[in-house]
This record gives C-alpha cells, structure tokens and sequence, in this order.
C-alpha cells in the first residue's frame, strides 16, 4: 500500500522444500503515488491580443522570466476583448490521477472600469467552463481532478478580459507561473482469479472425483494462487491452493474460490456445476379407476431415457402422508392395487425412478388421484356432444351423452337450463348398444347469445353405481 513501508529478504528453498535457515540482506521500500507535474506545452492561442516573451516565463515564479500578452482593440464593442488560452501536458495516465493542483502566478493591468476577470479550467464539454476567478494569484484543487485532464493529457486553462467597450484600454496579462502539480499513482487492483477446472456447468456422477483448479494473479503482489481458498455453498470449504481433488454431496454447487491481496482487495470466481444425475420429472395423467376390493392405476410414461420404473405410494388422507405399496420397482406405467377394502377411499402419487448408482434418483410426487373400491361397478358419463335444431321458430338443445360402459339399457337423466333458467327436469334418454343416448331440451323461443345446458344427475344401470365425480356432468352450447 502507498506511503508504507515494507522490508524485504530472501530465502532458499531446495528441491525437497527445504529452506536456507540464512536469509539475504534487509532491503526496504515506501510505494507512494508519482509527481506528475504539468507544465504549459506550447504557444498560447490568443484572440485580440499580442504576445511577449515565451512559455518559459511559466514554469517557474520570481526568475524574471514573464510571458505578458497584451490587448490590441479593435474599436468595436460588439467583438470579444482579450482572451488567452493555454494548453498545460502531464504524462499521468488519467485514470492514475488522484490529486491535481493548479499554480497560478499573474497580474492584469490596465484594466477597463468595472472589467470583471474570469480564469477558467477544465476539458471542454460543449457546456462551459468552470469558472476559478478567485484563484488567480493562488491555487486551485478540483475534487474531481480526472475530469480536468483530457485523455491526451492536457489540461486547458483560459484567461478572458470580458469587458466589451468601443474606447477600450490595452490591458496586459503576465503570466510568472502556471503548471499543475499531479499525484498519480498505479490504481490498486484486485487479484485477477480464473478457474480453469472444472468448466462451467460440469456435471459428474455421485461420488465421483472432481478436480479443481485456478489461479489467482494481482498486479501489485504477483501470484497468489497458493492462497484460493474454495467454498461450495452446500459443502462449505472445499480446498485451498491453485489445485486439488475431493467429492461432492450430491446438489447443484456454486463454487466460488476467493483470495486478498495486501491492499485488502478481494479478488473471486465462480462456476456452477452438478454432482448426481438430475431426477426425472414427476410422472403425468395419473388416472385411479375403483373395482370391488381394488384400485387400478395408470399413467404417462415418462420420457427420460434412464428411467427404469415406478413407486406407487397410497393414503387414506388427501395430501398424505403416503405409505409405498409396491414391494419392488414397477417397469410399467400401470399398477393394479389389491390391498384396499371396499368403502374406502384411497389417494394416489406416483413417482419414477432413474439408474443413477450407487443411489438411484426419485421423482418427485405425481398430481394425486383418489378411488373408492366398491362391489359394485361404477359408471359415468365419458363425454356430452352438444347440437342445436330448429322447430319451427324455436330452438331445441340436444345432448349425446356418451357413458364409460358400452351397454344398452342405461337411464340418463338430466336438467335443462336455457340462459341459466331451468326449463325442463328429470329429462331422461336411454342408451343404446355403444353406450350412447340423444337428450333433447323442449323447444323454446331463444336469442342469439343465449346458452342451452344440460346436467347430468344421474345414471341408472343394472350392477353398476354412478360415479359423478369421474367424466363430464354437464355439456352447454350457445345460439350464434
């Protein structure tokens, strides 16, 4: 760090890490920021004036070197007076600088009555200058030396006589000093660190061995790779040093290794990478559909390539807690469950297991699907296809009602509602060999936009009880 002291000596260490009890004679050194002083460059740029004498009149006050400028009217007051512009260089990398000090040394003489004076610094923004009128005949310190300083280096300084009159006098500048003192110094940066392994969004199995491997550079203090330190923000610290090999939990990691330099700055990176395979995604369309004492289950197969099968898990509370119910890994989508009572109602999840060793990945929970087993079959209505027809001026819905067991003889009875009015209940029709029946509403005067609807309430059939909580119970279409 700047303006600090430091000690330094050297020590020998052999091919077996040995090191020279001895050590080298004591050097010191005190980094500290650089002088960049900034002096007047060239020949002033002046406009209504004379110039005596020569820049070096500039560098340096009370060596009766002077550089004078004088006004030379033009007679014309709408014209500008006097004005001098220098141009000061520094060799300080702008971005370096951290203190800039202007020196001004000058008088102005032969003034016009109640000529007010203006000195200007700054780097031309197209908005103006900064005005420092009180600083001639002494210093002037920006807060924000770096915006004073172009990217060439140069440092711009204005003196403008500013009283415009037709009888003017020729008022004299004398410059005896103008430079700039700059402190600028190498900006202290933070360490440099890379990750050269493992890449970026690695993935390696459970258990395996992974190897990791960085470097960190700083510009001030060298190498300092053998001071990373690594953290896993599952596992914590992993390792230090520019290399090393160790197991991960199975997760998704962010590694990050990090290291300080003596400035106290904190260089780092990061990777993400993943130990164990990914579980599959929970299984889709999980359907229960009761019997007498059972319950058959099925669902989507699952897409991944390494899932090899299945986990049923059942409850007698929605929402659990689940217990397993097949004694080892199903390899089918489908599971016919035997272990239920009749009346009772059980919940479903499945979910599928990849081939990932030593420990296989499970799923997460399927959506869940209940069934109550009963002696007696259950039938519902699978789907309801709606249509209108014309008679005469009115207009009649008709509901084909299509049930889940393709027999004839079913009852389906039904309400009408026409605009969210009941107009006919208990309509019922009968089913035909394929498990279809026609329902038709009575005929009414209806509007365009208004909507006939048809709800099931119930289904009556030898042997079988309906189950309204599977399937359709309603179907509706509106007049166009």
């Amino acid at each position: 760090m700047n303006d600090t002291t430091y000690y330094y000596v050297v020590k020998a260490v052999d091919n077996g890490g040995l090191e020279s009890t001895a050590a080298s004679n004591e050097v010191s050194a005190t980094p500290s920021d650089t002088a960049y002083d900034a002096y007047v460059s060239q020949e002033p740029i002046v406009t209504f004036g004379e110039v005596v004498g020569t820049i070096q009149g500039t560098i340096e006050a009370g060596d009766d070197l002077v550089q004078e400028i004088t006004e030379v009217p033009d007679g014309h007051p709408l014209n500008g007076s006097l004005q001098v512009e220098y141009v000061l260089h520094t060799t300080a990398n702008r971005t370096d600088i951290t203190d800039l000090t202007l020196y001004l040394g000058l008088t102005w003489t032969g003034l016009d009555a109640g000529d007010p004076l203006i000195s200007e610094i700054g780097i031309w923004n197209g908005t103006g200058w900064t005005d420092i009128t009180g600083s001639i005949g002494g210093s002037y310190t920006p807060s924000n030396p770096q915006d004073y300083v172009d990217a060439g280096g140069d440092i711009r300084v204005c003196f403008t006589d500013t009283q415009a009159v037709k009888k003017e006098n020729k008022d004299t500048l004398t410059i005896d000093l103008l430079y700039a003192h700059i402190l600028a110094g190498p900006v202290d940066n933070s360490p440099v660190v890379t990750i050269t392994s493992p890449l970026d969004g690695a993935t390696f199995g459970s258990g395996v061995v992974v190897s990791f491997v960085g470097t960190a550079i700083d510009a001030e203090d060298g190498d300092l790779t053998s001071s990373l330190v690594w953290l896993s923000d599952i596992d914590g610290q992993i390792g230090t040093g520019g290399s090393f090999t160790t197991t991960l939990n199975d997760g998704e990691h962010v590694i990050t290794t990090s290291v300080t330099d003596s400035g106290n700055n904190i260089g780092n990176a990061s990777i993400n990478i993943t130990v164990g395979d990914s579980p599959p995604a929970a299984p889709t369309g999980l359907a229960a559909t009761p019997g007498d004492s059972q319950v058959s289950l099925d669902w989507n197969d699952n897409a991944e390539p390494d899932v090899v099968g299945y986990n049923v898990y059942r409850s007698e509370t929605s929402g659990g807690p689940y217990s397993q119910v097949n004694g080892t890994l199903l390899a089918t989508s489908d599971y016919l469950d035997l272990g239920v009572i009749n009346g009772t109602t059980y919940y479903y999840v499945v979910t599928a297991v990849d081939s990932a060793t030593p420990i296989p990945n499970e799923s997460g929970n399927s959506s869940e699907a209940s069934a109550t087993p009963s002696s007696q079959q259950t039938v519902y209505v699978e789907s309801i296809d709606m249509s209108l027809e014309l008679a005469g001026k009115n207009t009649k819905g008709i509901a084909t009602i299509l049930i889940s067991e393709p027999q004839a003889g079913a009852t389906v009875f039904g309400d009408w509602y026409l605009a969210d009015k009941l107009i006919a209940t208990g309509s019922t029709a009968i089913t035909d060999g394929t498990g279809y029946a026609v329902n038709t509403s009575p005929p009414k005067k209806a509007k365009s936009g208004e909507t006939f609807r048809f709800e099931i309430t119930d289904v009556v059939l030898s042997g079988y009880i309906y189950d309204p909580g599977q399937g359709v119970t309603s179907g509706s279409i509106t007049i166009p």
